[in-house]
C-alpha cells in the first residue's frame, strides 16, 4: 500500500549493444555482431534505476479498467502472463541470492519485454536462447504466438485507469549508421509500441544527452541520467521504462 495520498515513481531498464564478436543478430541487411547471452539467467548488463517496487507481471488484481486473459481459456496472452510470473520469481530469486542483505527493487516485465523484443531481431540459436531463457518451450508454443501476447500484455499496462497512471513503453535508439530491417523496424512498433530514435554514437556525450532526456520526460522526471560512459563500440540502447503513480488505498 502506498504510504501517503499520491505516489509517483519509475523505473528503466537498459540494453546496450556493442559491435563485438561471438553471437550474432540480422537487425541489418548485413550480420552485426553483439555480445553472448548466457541463458536463462542471463550474465547481461542490467542498468536498473528503480523506486518502484513492481508486482507480479500477472494482472489478476489489478484495477478496473486493466484487462487480464481469462484463467480458463489458453492463449497466446494467458501463457505470456503465466510465465511472465514463473520468470519474474526465478529472476528475483537470483538477484535476492547475489544481494542477500539488499532490498531488491526491478520490474520483471520490463527484463521480459526487452528481452522478447530483442528476439525478433535475433537468429537461429542466439534467438532460441532468449525466448527458452523466459521460458517458452518453442517446439509446442511458436514464435509469433509468444509475441502476440506479449502485444496484449504492452497493451493491457497503458490502459487507462481511474485508480492509477501505469505507463510502460520501450524506445530503441540505433546507430545513424545502421540500417536495420524494415521487418524487424515494423514488427517493433507494432506488436511492442517501441519508438525508434536514429542516434549520433560517435558523439557518446550526445547521444547519452538525448537518451537520459528521453527517459526523464517519460518517468516525468523520476529517472535521471540512467545512461552514464557509453562505449563508443555501441550500436544500439534498448530502453523500457514504467512510471506509476497511485492512490493510497486509505484516502
Amino acid at each position: 500500500m502506498c504510504k501517503g495520498p499520491e505516489v509517483g515513481s519509475g523505473m528503466v531498464f537498459c540494453l546496450q549493444l556493442f559491435a563485438t564478436n561471438i553471437s550474432y543478430f540480422v537487425l541489418a541487411k548485413s550480420t552485426y555482431l553483439v555480445p553472448k547471452w548466457h541463458l536463462p539467467f542471463m550474465e547481461y548488463s542490467l542498468l536498473l534505476a528503480s523506486v518502484l517496487q513492481s508486482t507480479c507481471v500477472s494482472l489478476v488484481n489489478a484495477p478496473s479498467g486493466y484487462p487480464h486473459p481469462s484463467s480458463t481459456e489458453s492463449t497466446p496472452a494467458s501463457l505470456v502472463y503465466s510465465l511472465n510470473t514463473d520468470f519474474a520469481f526465478h529472476l528475483y530469486r537470483r538477484l535476492a541470492l547475489e544481494t542477500p542483505s539488499q532490498n531488491v527493487f526491478f520490474s520483471p516485465v520490463s527484463v521480459s519485454t526487452s528481452l522478447a523484443m530483442l528476439s525478433l531481431g535475433a537468429h537461429s540459436v542466439t534467438k532460441t536462447q532468449i525466448l527458452e531463457g523466459l521460458g517458452f518451450n518453442l517446439t509446442h508454443t511458436p514464435e509469433s504466438a509468444i509475441h502476440q501476447g506479449f502485444q496484449h500484455l504492452v497493451h493491457s499496462l497503458t490502459v487507462p485507469s481511474k485508480d492509477l497512471a501505469l505507463k510502460m513503453g520501450s524506445a530503441l535508439f540505433v546507430k545513424k549508421e545502421l540500417q536495420l530491417q524494415a521487418n524487424f523496424l515494423g514488427n517493433v512498433k507494432r506488436l511492442y509500441e517501441a519508438e525508434v530514435f536514429s542516434t549520433d554514437f560517435s558523439s557518446p556525450s550526445i547521444a547519452q544527452v538525448k537518451i537520459n532526456s528521453h527517459v526523464k520526460k517519460k518517468t516525468q522526471g523520476k529517472v535521471v541520467d540512467i545512461i552514464q560512459g557509453l562505449d563508443l563500440l555501441t550500436a544500439m540502447v534498448l530502453v523500457n521504462h514504467i512510471f506509476f503513480k497511485g492512490k493510497d488505498l486509505g484516502s
